[in-house]
């Protein structure tokens, strides 16, 4: 229970010190911007090319992975399902919705948190691994499609490999599937730069509050509201029914399961979609809703299956 409170203040505490930092002027004009285009271009390539150049590709093929997979595309799909049948939107903002319905919060939350509650941040690094693998290159190039009306293919192309999360992404699972041994004068200040990508995206996400007005004119409610309801609550349903059922996982294994599919959506969701200008404010305000509804969703999980 602890654990879980505590991984949760601290995330709230750096989003508040981003507003502060903007109320009070110290980031001013286009200040969130910078924080968010350092962040995309160097603090988090250098952060997914440290986590995968170490992580263990077995991981790829264990119930755990194929139990995230199984969860976000279940919570992927249910937001796509309503908004065909109520919301009717465009393509940018069905595939934001889609995603912002299921991706988790690993970074900011999922790894200090499993640590904290579980004293184990593998858990959450698997799921981290599965997002950075299948869904970020997949959302990159549904925003880069997005953002420039109907581009051809050679441009998608061009960008998706230019891209530098993808490449820091690419250049880690290599040096992992080869085994390779990074140099420390090399690793050290990589590890610097990534130590720095989840405070950049919580200050940028929380400066981007000062001003705005969650649910507010402009905010597309219903689709907030769907898919908060979908990451919050149906998510980790359909992860239990999966671990559970599917793979007869029990005890902490089940646990650590359903934790992880009941992290609020990523803040990495809000920054490539202000990076790329597709459907900014459902991200943004789907961000600040599931991390306000989830705390009460894992606090119960915490009582019930801890």
């Amino acid at each position: 229970m602890s654990g879980v409170l505590t991984g949760l203040a601290v995330v709230g505490s750096i989003i508040a010190l981003g507003w502060m930092l903007r109320r009070t002027g110290v980031l001013s004009g286009d200040g969130p911007g910078v924080l968010n285009r350092v962040a995309f271009s160097a603090a988090t390539p250098a952060l997914l090319f440290t986590v995968m150049s170490r992580a263990d590709l077995a991981d790829l093929a264990s119930p755990h992975m194929l139990g995230a997979v199984a969860a976000f595309a279940g919570a992927a799909l249910t937001y796509a399902a309503v908004s065909a049948l109520a919301f009717r939107d465009g393509f940018g903002r069905t595939v934001v919705g889609m995603t912002s319905s299921g991706f988790a919060n690993n970074n900011n939350i999922g790894l200090p948190l499993t640590l904290f509650v579980l004293g184990d941040v593998h858990y959450a690094a698997i799921v981290l691994l599965m997002q950075t693998v299948l869904v970020t290159p997949a959302f990159l190039t549904a925003l880069i499609a997005a953002s420039g009306g109907t581009p051809s293919l050679r441009r998608i192309l061009v960008a998706f490999v230019t891209n530098p999360i993808v490449l820091a992404s690419a250049a880690g699972l290599t040096v992992a599937a080869l085994g390779w041994s990074i140099p420390e004068m090399l690793m050290a200040p990589l590890d610097m730069v990534a130590a720095t990508a989840i405070p950049l995206v919580l200050l940028a996400f929380g400066a981007s509050l000062r001003g705005a007005r969650p649910l507010g004119a402009g905010s597309p409610v219903p689709q907030v509201l769907t898919a908060s309801a979908i990451k919050c609550v149906v998510m980790p349903a359909i992860a239990y029914a999966v671990a559970a059922w599917g793979f007869g996982m029990s005890g902490t294994d089940l646990f650590a399961a359903v934790l992880v599919a009941a992290l609020p959506t990523g803040q990495m969701v809000f920054s490539y979609t202000a990076r790329y200008g597709v459907a900014v404010t459902l991200a943004r305000d789907t961000v600040l809703i599931t991390t306000l509804g989830c705390a009460p969703v894992m606090v119960v999980l915490a009582l019930v299956m801890a």
